[in-house]
């Protein structure tokens, strides 16, 4: 028989939690006791009857186990008839992790030493390899303090919280590694570090623009993503999975590694991450968590659960190990205060940011004849579509109406009782009780109620409604179309359409989406309602389609109509009262044919009494005066109500400019004080006094401007452009009849970081102000208007006037210019006489309010207009430009001091770039070089040291591949320096070069790319970058190499060059 002097803790039945590694400190090989033959011949005939058999040896085994061991393999066991080299695996892993779990402390729990503020501290045990392969047991004395998971998080009663995480193996085009993963449903996007997805060189799928926060994190601003696909599978094996991923430099760091507790880990189950530590270079958001998660899941203690994935269980939930200080980061896309920011900068940028946005045309609305009105399908921005939410609105509406008093309750029904009688919404033909779920709720205001509901509201995948739905056009843009064109005409035209959102059927495929709960019922839309993302365009585009059957009939009227159309809103004018009369009777007819009612008629010169409201105005239709109102504005004392108050005021054209641009530079200050404001921080006792003596004066105050601006042929527009280093401004009057009215302005503040000098904001005034005049031009259907633009900046005339090349931020800005006017219609006036001036250094309300200079423009233009004709001054040609107005212009160079140039780059080279076999050793020993002769030039105490920067090696690269291409291409670069076309038969006349700062020659191979270097195909460095290329991609093959060099350069033949062998 086989006796073991020191028995398994299997074979004791020892509880894992009761195992002591310190009573198993000194083992003993086992010895046999007895007879060896009578043994063999057992052995033998064990063999024949029960070992060869093992749908018998299996039940034998296992009665022979402890009953914990037992009770592990029939949760282990699966549906199908249990194996015996499942089982064998069984019994190996249970006992490796057993062998772990007896791993336990050295010392008693009252003998290791506590951190302070802990109460509860642990030892660990590690398994550790050598290098020669063999295992020994590392006992380690440290407390849990200096010990966590790669995804612990400690509460406050103590413990380790684990997140999900997986270690997976990751395929691109250059390879397979192992990345670790986070499955975050904290974060609604998904994830791959730079690092990463570089070294798999993984292709660019699409990109995205949105802003990228964490928690205490300060919001950063808005920027363009790469998006690449990469596929992904288990440690294990198994099948690949393909993800969308967003590219991002930062993702969440990880503290110090452990391994998770043995004691609860279930031996059966495929653990998708080896809890080894590391960085977290992918994360699973909720856009695609589901992708990951199964439905599986194992309790291993009251808190923590084994969840089942694509890639394995992952540990989810807490356990009850020593604390750690805290280590958890997450990263989130989201919803925050800084959306308000947007929001405000977004009104300041209208009619003078360029929209190059593309959308697709959405689907035109049919007419149903049946209900007598227009017919339109949801916008949906793709294929997918809500998941339903039934439960959460029915608790959400339960709630709502147990908060509702009874007058209220019966007030609620008796609306949605009127509006199913009219058919706004019915109850639905079937059972099915799919789709999504409105939640709602009234608001009472004046007494009357309004039922708001609510498509922000989350299914069961966690989006809204509106996040399936395409919000096209941003009608935003179309307030200062429609204000210009309200106050063009003597005669001015308002009017609602009633219940408009109600007048457009919904089609009977999308109603479904559309349900809502009230009472024990389930009713749903057939019209659109109001709350969705996209019901202001689908009225929009319902009301172009019901028009344009009336262009041939109606012409004048319709494009009236259309460019004064604003969600509900018509606001026309016309040059007589009797025009405007016979007009608007028209509407209401033709409205009348769509199924819409046009009510809530004024026009010019009716005594209404009290001022009505026009797209956020006020108009007195008595005086035909419009305003803008300024409410009363409290007592600032924190970030958050200081943006809350510069929201208050609505100026979509722009006239209170020169008040507003002080309190948003005050709110910019805000964000440049160090340290950082929190949003409910208390303010600096400095900054609240300049926001008191700002406020002055803002109390339900109404600013009057007259409403007519009598556009004709005979007006003149006169563009102001102004800067400072507060802000730049532009103001745009229209003169006519004796007569100067502002038509529009807008300020815009400096950038705080990076500063731009003062004739930079004075080129960026100029570019606003041709831009914001395109917008007059198109919203008034202007040809060929007279227009004068001002300018008090001598080196914005100089930089217009120049032939030679600039820097790059200037020459884009002065062609965007010429593109828009010619230099012609340029003058200079003088600081003081410049209108723009005051939209730069601000005013108080006050002096706003009586300024005639911002409303009525500068004295020479008022004195024109009541005497003979402006005489414009001549354009100015003897132009002194300052200091900071030559440096934007590129050094000039003729063609002798060109070749001269090239022929010194060949003979001063460093050395011979051949002698060098890689590209690190060219670079790297010309960098050397280059910072031994830059630290000879200064003090021993400001030389550099330590290795070289990224920055050294790239202006090395740079050097040689310049110097290749004036050997090359020293023609072409030639005629590039001096603004010449290419030499006849050029190899580069498809490439359209260009030069950048360094002198080096690029190319722009895809249209929104960066422009590449150019590489001669006869080169050495064009060699070593090849080899290098070669090296990158682990000598993958041509198609490989092409597209990792493609992506960084342009080399003719480059296919060819790609597919050479190299050594």
């Amino acid at each position: 028989m086989c006796v073991m002097d020191n028995p398994s803790p299997a074979d004791r039945g020892f509880d894992d939690q009761q195992f002591d590694l310190r009573s198993s400190l000194v083992v003993k090989l086992p010895t046999f006791e007895g007879d060896l033959l009578k043994w063999a011949e057992f052995w033998e005939l064990f063999k024949v009857s029960v070992h060869s058999n093992k749908s018998i040896l299996l039940p034998v085994v296992k009665e022979k186990l402890p009953e914990a061991w037992r009770l592990e393999w029939a949760r282990a066991q699966t549906a199908s008839a249990a194996d015996f080299s499942a089982f064998l695996d069984f019994l190996q892993r249970e006992m490796e992790v057993r062998e772990q779990a007896a791993a336990g402390p050295a010392k008693t729990a009252a003998d290791s030493p506590r951190p302070s503020g802990y109460t509860a501290t642990a030892e660990v045990a590690t398994s550790q390899r050598t290098q020669h392969h063999h295992h020994h047991l590392s006992v380690s004395s440290h407390s849990a303090q200096e010990t966590q998971t790669a995804t612990d998080r400690p509460d406050a009663s103590g413990g380790v919280c684990f997140t999900q995480t997986a270690l997976v193996e990751v395929t691109g085009p250059r390879g397979t590694c192992m990345l670790r993963v986070l499955i975050d449903g904290g974060s609604d996007s998904s994830y791959i570090r730079t690092s990463a997805a570089d070294l798999l060189g993984l292709p660019t799928v699409g990109s995205g623009t949105f802003a990228c926060m964490g928690f205490q994190e300060r919001g950063e601003e808005p920027r363009v993503y790469e998006k690449v696909r990469v596929a992904m599978r288990s440690r294990h094996g198994g099948e690949e999975h393909l993800f969308d991923l967003w590219k991002t430099d930062r993702l969440c760091s990880l503290p110090t590694p452990a391994r998770p507790p043995a004691v609860t880990y279930q031996p059966h189950l495929l653990l998708a991450d080896d809890y080894h530590g590391g960085p977290v270079d992918i994360l699973i958001g909720v856009d695609q968590m589901y992708k990951v998660l199964m439905w599986k899941q194992i309790p291993l203690t009251d808190r923590l659960r084994a969840v089942e994935t694509v890639f394995g269980y992952v540990l989810h939930g807490r356990d009850d190990a020593p604390v750690a200080p805290p280590a958890a980061k997450y990263v989130l896309r989201c919803s925050r205060l800084q959306i308000d920011c947007n929001r405000l900068w977004s009104m300041e940028a209208l009619g003078i940011q360029v929209e190059d946005e593309e959308r697709k045309q959405p689907p035109e609305p049919t007419w149903n004849s049946k209900e007598n009105r227009y017919e339109m399908g949801l916008l949906w921005a793709s294929d997918e579509r809500p998941i339903t939410n039934l439960t959460s609105t029915a608790a959400r509406t339960g709630r709502m109406e147990q908060r509702l008093a009874p007058a209220q309750r019966r007030e609620y029904s008796e609306h949605l009782t009127e509006l199913q009688r009219v058919g706004v919404i019915e109850t639905p033909p079937d059972d099915d009780r799919s789709g999504f779920y409105l939640p709602h709720r009234g608001i009472w205001r004046n007494g009357k109620l309004r039922v708001v509901y609510d498509g922000s509201a989350r299914d069961a995948a966690g989006r809204s409604l509106n996040s399936y739905l395409d919000a096209g056009e941003n009608l935003l843009r179309r307030l200062p179309v429609v204000l210009l064109n309200f106050r063009r005409d003597v005669v001015a035209a308002q009017a609602d359409i009633r219940s408009a959102f109600h007048q457009v059927s919904v089609s009977e495929v999308d109603r479904k989406y559309l349900q809502f709960l009230w009472a024990d019922q389930r009713l749903r839309f057939r019209r659109v309602p109001f709350g969705l993302t996209c019901s202001p365009y689908m009225l929009l585009q319902t009301i172009t389609t019901h028009l344009a059957q009336y262009r041939t009939t109606d012409p004048l009227l319709c494009a009236k109509l259309e460019a004064g159309l604003y969600m509900d809103d018509v606001c026309i004018s016309f040059a007589c009262r009797d025009e405007a009369d016979s007009s608007m009777k028209r509407t209401a007819e033709i409205f009348s044919d769509a199924g819409m009612d046009v009510h809530k008629l004024r026009i010019s010169g009716d005594d209404t009494g009290a001022a009505a409201p026009v797209l956020g105005l006020r108009w007195c239709t008595s005086s035909d005066r419009l305003a803008v109102r300024v409410p009363a504005l409290p007592v600032i004392t924190t970030k958050r109500q200081l943006l809350s108050t510069l929201c208050k005021p609505f100026d979509p054209l722009g006239v209170l400019s020169p008040w507003l641009v002080t309190g948003r530079a005050l709110f910019q200050k805000t964000w440049t004080q160090q340290p950082p404001l929190g949003w409910d921080e208390e303010l600096s006792p400095d900054l609240r006094k300049e926001l008191t003596a700002w406020c002055v004066g803002a109390d339900d105050l109404d600013v009057w401007f007259p409403r007519t601006v009598k556009i004709s042929a005979d007006v003149t527009y006169h563009v102001f452009c102004d800067a400072s280093k507060l802000a730049y401004c532009c103001a745009i009057y229209a003169v006519c009849d004796g007569d100067v009215r502002l038509l529009i302005a807008k300020s815009r503040l400096a950038p705080a970081a990076p500063a731009l000098s003062v004739p930079r904001l004075e080129l960026m005034a100029a570019l606003i102000g041709c831009r914001l005049m395109d917008l007059v031009r198109s919203a008034l259907d202007l040809t060929e208007p007279r227009v004068v633009y001002w300018t008090d900046a001598m080196d914005v005339l100089f930089w217009l006037d120049q032939r030679r090349t600039m820097k790059v931020f200037v020459q884009n800005r002065v062609t965007s210019i010429l593109q828009l006017t010619s230099r012609d219609q340029w003058r200079h006036v003088r600081g003081q006489d410049n209108p723009a001036d005051l939209g730069t250094r601000g005013l108080s309300l006050s002096e706003l309010t009586v300024c005639d200079v911002w409303w009525r423009g500068p004295d020479f233009l008022r004195s024109a207009s009541a005497g003979p004709p402006l005489q414009l001054p001549a354009v100015d040609t003897d132009l002194q430009p300052s200091s900071d107005a030559t440096v934007e212009l590129k050094r000039e160079r003729v063609d002798k001091k060109v070749s001269l140039l090239a022929r010194q780059c060949e003979e001063n080279v460093p050395f011979d770039v051949t002698t060098c076999s890689r590209l690190s050793q060219a670079v790297d020993r010309l960098a050397w070089m280059r910072r031994f002769v830059y630290n000879c030039r200064l003090p021993t105490r400001e030389r550099m040291t330590g290795p070289l920067t990224p920055e050294e090696r790239k202006r090395s690269l740079s050097y040689w591949i310049r110097a290749a291409q004036h050997r090359t291409y020293q023609r072409e670069i030639d005629a590039v320096r001096t603004d010449q076309l290419l030499p006849t038969g050029s190899p580069l006349a498809k490439l359209h070069p260009q030069l950048d700062d360094d002198g080096v020659l690029e190319a722009t191979l895809r249209t929104g790319e960066r422009p590449v270097p150019i590489l001669p195909d006869l080169s050495h460095i064009t060699t070593l970058i090849v080899d290098e290329a070669h090296r990158r991609c682990f000598h993958q093959g041509t198609r490989v190499t092409l597209a990792v060099l493609t992506a960084e350069y342009a080399i003719q033949r480059a296919a060819d060059i790609a597919g050479q062998p190299v050594d």
